[in-house]
């Protein structure tokens, strides 16, 4: 079973809650005709939105498994060295 760390589970839904809220806002701006702002804000949104996605996807596709390190040949290290 994976151990997911929940600080960086935390993280990436809070990013990805804030890119939301900056493409809402983004949306706003549109709608008021202030296009600088548009384009800031939604680039931005974008940038916050497809950094949690990355992280989900590497968090479901990596392996987790300490014991399975070294292909699981090797025995547990004896000592302090």
């Amino acid at each position: 079973m994976k151990n997911i760390d929940k600080y960086k589970l935390f993280t990436a839904i809070f990013q990805l809650i804030s890119g939301l809220v900056l493409i809402g806002i983004s949306v706003y701006y549109y709608f008021t005709a202030q296009v600088q702002n548009f384009y800031i804000f939604l680039i931005v949104g974008i940038i916050f939105v497809v950094m949690p996605v990355f992280t989900f996807v590497k968090m479901l596709l990596s392996k987790d498994d300490k014991d399975d390190k070294n292909g699981g040949n090797e025995p547990p290290h004896k000592g302090f060295l």
